[in-house]
């Protein structure tokens, strides 16, 4: 399902839109216009990339209201996935915060991320990360490596909508 979402990005807001109540008023080659409840037109770019997908998914589920949103599908499979080295490996301070404040919500343990890390049950290629994601049971591990197998892990994640529901970020602005 993730591929699907990474290939098809206008797809995947058309089935989000219309579970959000819209309809489709005007469809071209170029563009498709979705009109919502409340009058609202939204035009998509038929050829609209994922991370501009996800932008404009957000700012519609901020107006409407989120639907059931998949954490991890703006991904692909792809083949050439680097093995971590625990031994090469460092965490950016985005990664810290957010690996605490996930062990306050739900017990996350250091653990589980190299369990994610080493035994992942897939690794995924993010886009809107540029980044592998080394999924796990409950989070997947947002990491990076350079040209000599020195990782960086960028950032940690929920790998459903009901864990990210029942352990929500802080608002912008707040402490993590």
């Amino acid at each position: 399902m993730g591929s699907e979402f990474f290939k098809h990005p206008a797809k995947r807001l058309d089935r989000e839109f219309r579970a959000m109540g819209a309809d489709r008023v005007e469809r071209t080659s170029a563009n498709v216009t979705y009109r919502f409840p409340d009058g609202a037109r939204r035009l998509v770019p038929t050829n609209i990339t994922a991370g501009k997908a996800r932008l404009i998914l957000r700012s519609m589920q901020d107006r409407y209201g989120a639907t059931n949103f998949d954490p991890l599908g703006f991904t692909e499979k792809r083949p050439g996935a680097p093995v971590i080295d625990l031994e090469r490996l460092s965490t950016s301070e985005h990664a810290r915060e957010r690996f605490d404040l996930m062990r306050r919500q739900a017990d996350l343990t250091f653990q589980e991320v190299l369990i994610a890390l080493r035994a992942p049950t897939r690794v995924l290629w993010a886009t809107n990360h540029a980044a592998w994601l080394y999924v796990g049971d409950r989070i997947a591990v947002s990491a990076v490596t350079d040209s000599t197998g020195f990782a960086c892990i960028r950032t940690v994640l929920w790998t459903s909508q009901e864990l990210w529901d029942q352990n929500p970020r802080p608002e912008k602005g707040e402490r993590l």
